[in-house]
């Protein structure tokens, strides 16, 4: 809703099941959006509901002086109030693109250009809450820019065969996230704040009075794109193939400031793992793939085979030498296959139609820039609190211990998923069925991961300091200190997460039934997905001894599942009935969501080891460590409960939409949805839980000139 406008989209392809080696970083199919690239006349289209208000208005027409040119413009605007009582979330969208399509037309080829550009932009302004602004000192304001260019060539060689076309994409961004806040900051106590950005030793800053914080979160991503790609087709007797071969490259960099604030200034005091970054300082990201693919279409008698079988190779490229994932080439094999069978003559009008087919693939899904290029991490420690109660702002001083980790993990690998399925299609008098199951799995997606360490400080005594004597801050020199160690954890990107997903998938379509001039349309589905670790997992746990926190020197590490098992069951029934002489549609959907349930695996608390600070080694957890007064805390208790399965039941609702077509020009909609509803209370662990639903109402107004 932010930042796509559906008023100029001329077709959606939805591609399901195992993906072409065309397309990467892909395993649940593709949604292909194509925008108007033909003559339309005026068209304005205006929606209002109880939530937003949106406007929009778009036309296509021939291109002046140029040969088969055509230009087609669209603009859009939408007021969106999801909470009409709070102005903190609510925004305003402004979109507008520009599209030239040309076709030339030579003896021996065709060439079609079909650049764009399209700009979108969300206007928030200045917000503030009147009743929590302290006179006007806090404010709040972001803006959203982004401006996109495309470029888009075809050409086609009708004299030879061979080659169907060769394509040429580009594309670049640019987009302009800005967000300022400022904000007055009144501390109840004294608070402390680091005041350097470097290792080692150094005094704290002391806020004892309020302030007036600033702040600035300013991105600039900018993102391009070239793909190249030839369309071959072969015909020998009754094999025809279609081959296709490319490759693409992708460039990701932020040129922005990113957070910018005065350490001794923050928003919020505590939270010091971490220091401000410009994004321009993260290095861009480069994604490299080629591809080539046939399909094979055979005629066996009757019968008819169709084969995809294709293979991609993707790397990064311009990573440093340290990284695993530099220069390095990842393979991914896919096929898939349908077999159409002879029609059987059920009868004097219709023929029954089975096709069967099925697939498997592996898809390597690469990290993003927050993966690769984390923000360092800052362990600060407090060596010396000292607040003086007679002079507190002239003889107070906290000392700090900083320590910076690299979270880089440059031993990160792509993620790698693997799916197969089976599929078949009926087909009977204009109706059909198409009941569809996968299973895909995954071992190594990512993850963030506590890294624990063991950090060595100066614990000073305090209680040798005088007070009264105090001319400033206590000196350090003569002040006795104890060496200590504690335990510190960072998150750090893994490849420790594991996936499996299976599940029966299904869709049916009636021809139109005359007498009622309905077409019926059900789906539904099934799914089970099991989401869990696969490496070990660290853990704190909260137990104090003799005033000093377990965690600080014990880590409990847990070779557990920890994670849950999910399902649900839904379907949709869908009626479209169309009245061509009252000009209207209706379009009734009864939407039931059947169950969804959630299951924890069983865990029973034992750590498998532990780390101690004071070596900052692993050590095995036996039996003797249950006896131990400080690690038997590491058994982490838990309630039996927590295994049990969580069902929620039903949910029934039925939409309606109401079209009216007025004269020639005009249209007009209302629709309600959830204006019928079922959703019966359950109970859960003794409780009774009950639901409430919504209604969603809203028209639109349509015209064609």
């Amino acid at each position: 809703m932010r930042s796509i406008s559906t008023d100029d989209i001329e077709s959606v392809e939805v591609v399901r099941g195992i993906p072409s080696a065309e397309y990467g970083n892909l395993t649940s199919g593709i949604v292909n959006i194509k925008k108007v690239r033909k003559l339309t006349p005026l068209n304005a289209r205006f929606k209002a509901d109880g939530y937003s208000k949106l406007f929009s208005a778009g036309k296509g027409f021939a291109l002046p002086g140029a040969e088969d040119g055509v230009v087609n413009v669209d603009v859009g605007y939408l007021d969106s109030k999801p909470d009409p009582r709070n102005n903190l979330v609510n925004y305003k969208r402004m979109n507008t693109s520009l599209r030239f399509t040309w076709n030339y037309n030579h003896d021996n080829w065709t060439m079609r250009y079909a650049p764009g550009i399209d700009y979108t932009g969300s206007f928030d302004n200045a917000k503030e809450d009147p009743e929590l602004n302290y006179g006007n000192t806090d404010t709040y304001k972001s803006t959203y820019n982004r401006v996109a260019l495309t470029n888009n060539f075809l050409w086609t060689f009708p004299k030879v065969k061979a080659v169907k076309g060769i394509e040429l994409n580009t594309s670049a961004n640019a987009q302009f996230d800005r967000l300022t806040r400022r904000k007055l900051v009144a501390p109840q106590r004294y608070m402390i704040v680091p005041s350097t950005t470097g290792e080692g030793e150094h005094d704290a800053t002391l806020l004892f009075k309020e302030y007036v914080a600033d702040y600035l979160s300013d991105g600039k991503p900018f993102n391009a794109f070239i793909k190249l790609k030839g369309d071959f087709s072969f015909t020998n007797g009754p094999v025809k193939n279609n081959a296709k071969v490319g490759g693409e490259w992708s460039y990701t960099k932020n040129f922005g400031r990113g957070q910018v604030y005065d350490l001794t200034r923050p928003l919020a005091a505590g939270g010091w793992s971490s220091r401000p970054r410009a994004y321009k300082d993260i290095p861009a990201l480069q994604n490299v793939g080629v591809f080539i693919e046939d399909v094979m279409t055979a005629k066996i008698g009757r019968h008819k085979l169709e084969l995809m079988g294709g293979i991609r190779a993707m790397a990064l490229v311009g990573l440093d030498k340290r990284y695993v994932l530099n220069n390095k080439f990842y393979l991914d094999p896919r096929i898939n296959g349908l077999w159409n069978f002879p029609a059987i003559d059920l009868g004097k009008t219709h023929n029954l139609e089975i096709a069967l087919g099925g697939g498997i693939g592996w898809t390597t899904k690469m990290p993003t820039l927050d993966y690769l290029f984390p923000d360092a991490y800052y362990k600060d420690i407090v060596q010396l609190g000292y607040y003086d109660v007679l002079n507190p702002e002239q003889n107070s001083r906290f000392n700090i211990r900083s320590y910076i980790e690299d979270r880089t993990n440059y031993e990160l690998r792509p993620a790698r998923n693997k799916k197969w399925e089976l599929r078949a299609d009926f087909t009977y008098g204009g109706n059909r069925l198409s009941v569809s199951y996968f299973c895909e799995s995954m071992n190594t997606g990512f993850r963030y991961v506590a890294n624990y360490t063991s950090y060595a400080y100066k614990e000073y005594d305090a209680s040798k300091i005088t007070g009264s004597a105090l001319q400033g801050p206590p000196s350090l020199d003569d002040l006795p200190y104890t060496d200590k160690k504690i335990l510190g954890g960072y998150n750090k990107a893994t490849n420790g997460s594991r996936l499996l997903k299976e599940g029966v998938e299904f869709q049916f379509r009636s021809q139109r039934i005359k007498p009622l001039r309905t077409v019926v349309n059900l789906s539904g589905a099934w799914f089970r997905s099991t989401y869990t670790n696969s490496i070990r997992m660290p853990r704190t746990v909260s137990e104090m001894v003799d005033g000093q926190s377990i965690s600080d020197s014990y880590i409990g590490i847990y070779n557990w599942d920890d994670g849950n098992v999910y399902q649900q069951f839904n379907t949709n029934l869908m009626f479209d009935t169309q009245i061509p002489e009252w000009g209207l549609i209706f379009s009734t959907s009864l939407q039931c969501m059947w169950f969804t349930s959630k299951q924890a695996f069983y865990r029973d608390g034992v750590p498998e080891s532990y780390l101690w600070a004071e070596d900052g080694q692993e050590h095995p957890y036996t039996e003797a460590s249950k006896e131990d007064l400080y690690l038997q805390h590491l058994i982490i208790p838990i309630s039996s409960g927590t295994f049990d399965k969580y069902t929620v039941p039903m949910a029934f609702y039925v939409n309606l939409k109401v079209t009216k077509k007025i004269g020639k020009y005009l249209n007009l909609a209302f629709f309600a949805n959830k204006l019928l509803d079922y959703t019966p209370d359950f109970k859960s662990r003794g409780l009774t839980v009950r639901r409430n639903v919504e209604p969603y109402f809203g028209m639109e107004l349509n015209f064609s000139l």
